[in-house]
């Protein structure tokens, strides 16, 4: 019997590199390094257990379910910090709304890479009300502020008192960076931690002197520092587009692609008739509808079509015209974070 095959040229990323925050990624090109931004890890749900609860008679760290918020309040002089428990990360951009009450100049910010086995090691993106900042590495218990020439500088940033700034801090390899209110501050190199906890952290200067912060709405994604990402295929076909992404497959050509196909069919004694569907999505409408929900969307864009999916959802698109006895062939490739495959 004669077959005959639906020929998709379909290049589907999903749950990767487009499951991101498009705003995020931005944000990011005002860095100096490249930076390319893959799956969200954590969207923070405070609760006891996963993160550190600490209480004496000068401080109190602790998360609050109630407000889904974690409170960090202290009168004692000193680095305050409380990480997430358990969970180890390397190349990763924490960022967290971050309401104080206190003096202006004390310090409050986010964390990554804190040593586990003692978790006040690793870096600090610390800024204060005054409009200054530092990146700072903690280990052993010695201070080493990296930017600003080994101290505090200063920032053009608008901060509002009993309003939320975001505080967000690059960790990818050696490169470290702090943004406010999605404003690059600061970037430096530094490479003595790659792995370790994130954290919120305060800083208070002043003895007998109350300085409390309202940390939400944190969140914590994996990152790479490549420019762009190439996955090869089941051959040793593919081609960079303008989008950056190689993606291999089954040949160069549609005539390489077909006969691929036909050689992994030929076992099962199915041979290949017309080609019904022959969509490359290089036009902004096609045989494979797009599609726009709250939390996924499929859409063309340079040749590609890109399904971005966020959570455990099932997403498809489909021909508006149906087929009795057909092939389907697919070019498919996720991208999460620094993983790929291809099929």
């Amino acid at each position: 019997m004669k077959r005959y095959i639906v020929l998709l040229l379909l290049f589907v990323l999903a749950g990767g590199v487009f499951a991101q925050d498009a705003d995020l990624q931005e944000t990011l090109s005002q860095g100096s390094q490249p930076i390319t931004v893959g799956e969200r890890l954590l969207a923070v749900q405070f609760a006891e257990g996963e993160w550190e609860t600490y209480r004496d008679d000068l401080t109190s760290l602790a998360p609050d379910a109630a407000i889904n918020a974690y409170i960090a309040t202290t009168t004692n002089t000193g680095l305050i910090w409380g990480v997430r428990e358990n969970d180890i990360f390397d190349d990763v951009i924490i960022k967290a709304d971050i309401v104080v009450t206190g003096p202006e100049d004390n310090g409050f910010g986010v964390s990554c890479r804190a040593n586990p086995a003692n978790n006040g090691d690793g870096y600090y993106f610390e800024i204060g009300m005054d409009n200054t900042y530092r990146i700072l590495a903690v280990e052993n218990g010695e201070f080493t502020t990296l930017t600003g020439e080994g101290n505090w500088a200063n920032m053009d940033v608008n901060l509002t008192p009993i309003t939320p700034t975001t505080v967000m801090g690059v960790c990818s390899g050696d490169y470290l960076a702090l943004y406010v209110n999605g404003q690059l501050i600061d970037e430096v190199q530094d490479s003595r931690f790659t792995t370790g906890l994130v954290g919120l952290m305060i800083q208070n200067f002043y003895e007998d002197t109350s300085y409390s912060a309202m940390f939400t709405n944190v969140e914590v994604w994996s990152t790479s520092t490549s420019t762009s990402v190439t996955t090869g295929g089941k051959g040793d076909g593919g081609s960079k587009g303008d989008g950056g992404i190689g993606i291999g497959g089954l040949g160069d050509s549609k005539d390489d692609y077909t006969q691929a196909v036909q050689a992994i069919l030929d076992d099962a004694g199915i041979v290949l008739g017309n080609v019904l569907v022959d969509d490359d999505f290089s036009q902004e409408e096609g045989a494979l509808e797009n599609f726009t929900g709250e939390n996924s969307h499929i859409a063309r864009s340079d040749g590609l079509l890109l399904v971005d999916v966020r959570g455990y959802l099932f997403t498809f698109t489909q021909t508006e015209e149906a087929f009795a006895d057909v092939v389907v062939a697919v070019d498919a490739t996720t991208l999460a974070g620094e993983q790929a495959q291809s099929v």
